[in-house]
């Protein structure tokens, strides 16, 4: 795999700022104007909406690229549309075109000259390289560099492996506004159909040509691509007027020059700075995780930042605390009774198994007459059947919650469920 820049997040850490840019004022802008071309297009009588159609297109497809050019060469934080640097896309979308119907002729010539298993695997290949092509044109406007295998090559191994993850996101990205239009279409108004779809496909054109770019970026100088910020540069643009990001930059320095104790103890203070910041307690939990000696300060720490996340009902975030918790101290428990069905729930749906059973294995005991033990026991009996195969331990379970509780919500579940381990239990004494 290609060496991995560490003075940048990965592509693969950044997907929901990927999703939230095309919300930022200019791209906004761009994807409404798009949205109401398309809307003109369905509106209007021939040719008029032909030419709106067109333009929608064009508006689309040059903006696109020009998100692609300035994100690669590294204006991360700039408005695209007002940058004088590069070729800003112009021209662009005519040339990508020439690149599609090249694909397609020799797509058709591979098929007549060796048949149909040989083009099946040129089409895979052609699919691959779709992205690099793109990549290629965007950063060098030049068409022959967008055909140049040897140039492609030079991008796809100089990336590596994330090269495939990219392109196995972008051909998903790629049908994203015909899934949501699928999906939402039915339920809305016929007129806003068309300004919606066009407002999808501006989205998503937005979203692939910022991943695009921000890969691009990342691996520029395997890529041989010359930038205009380089990453310290863009370090600097991001914690000038953010004290909290250039602490953590601080921090990430002191971690990579091995000065361990130093870094913790400037995110604890941090951490006093940010007591409610998610990213400022995960980075410190971590890092008391892995600090030997550090069991008390981390059990501390944990219990406060668990309590806030399930305050915010981040239960998932809250979950993997409470994992990690409970393997440095055996005998964990939530502090508070009411914390333990929403984490044990939280758990068993990230596969978190183990550690849901000890969140719930006594709890009628630990809290007698809690008006969660019915739901609790309605998850242990599911537990014990789904994980465990007792399905004898989980029907005396089900037997003892609807003899005990015969009123209550979950009873109906549990008769359903009692009624489904019996057939199990049948089956197997058969």
């Amino acid at each position: 795999m290609a060496r991995q820049p560490q003075a940048i997040t990965p592509y693969w850490e950044c997907f929901p700022a990927f999703f939230r840019y095309p919300f930022s004022p200019d791209p906004l802008l761009s994807c409404l104007g798009v949205a109401l071309l398309v809307a003109l297009g369905d509106w209007l009588f021939m040719p008029l909406n032909i030419a709106a159609q067109f333009a929608a297109w064009a508006v689309c497809a040059r903006f696109a690229f020009q998100v692609l050019e300035k994100t690669a060469i590294g204006h991360l934080h700039d408005n695209p549309a007002g940058l004088a640097v590069g070729h800003g896309g112009q021209y662009l979308a005519y040339k990508q075109i020439v690149v599609a119907l090249a694909a397609g002729v020799s797509f058709i010539a591979v098929a007549s000259l060796f048949g149909q298993i040989a083009a099946s695997l040129w089409g895979i290949a052609l699919a691959l390289f779709w992205p690099a092509s793109t990549m290629v044109l965007a950063v060098s406007n030049s068409l022959l560099a967008a055909l140049n295998p040897a140039r492609l090559w030079q991008l796809v191994s100089g990336i590596g492996l994330p090269y495939l993850g990219l392109s196995a996101l972008l051909l998903l990205l790629l049908g994203g506004d015909a899934t949501v239009s699928h999906y939402l279409f039915p339920h809305l108004p016929e007129l806003l159909r068309a300004p919606l779809a066009g407002f999808g496909l501006a989205y998503f054109a937005a979203v692939m040509a910022r991943l695009m770019g921000y890969t691009l970026y990342q691996y520029h100088e395997e890529a041989g691509i010359e930038v205009a910020r380089g990453f310290a540069e863009q370090a600097q643009d991001q914690t000038a007027s953010d004290p909290k990001r250039a602490a953590l930059h601080d921090i990430s320095t002191l971690i990579r020059e091995g000065q361990q104790a130093n870094a913790l103890q400037l995110l604890r203070e941090l951490a006093r700075d940010y007591p409610f910041d998610i990213e400022v307690n995960e980075r410190l939990h971590k890092m008391l995780c892995a600090e030997a000696g550090a069991d008390q300060e981390m059990r501390t720490h944990a219990s406060r930042y668990l309590a806030f996340l399930i305050s915010e009902q981040r239960y998932a975030q809250a979950a993997r605390i409470v994992d990690a918790l409970q393997q440095r101290f055996a005998d964990y428990q939530p502090e508070r009774a009411g914390w333990v069905l929403p984490l044990a729930t939280a758990m068993l749906e990230g596969r978190l198994v183990e550690g849901a059973f000890r969140l719930i294995k006594g709890f009628d005991k630990r809290h007698p007459g809690h008006a969660d033990i019915p739901t609790i026991y309605l998850l242990g009996a599911r537990l014990l059947c789904e994980y465990r195969k007792d399905d004898a331990g989980a029907a005396r379970i089900l037997e003892h919650l609807l003899v005990r509780y015969p009123d209550h919500a979950v009873r109906e579940p549990a008769a359903q469920m009692l009624n489904t381990v019996k057939r199990l239990l049948a089956a197997q004494a058969g």
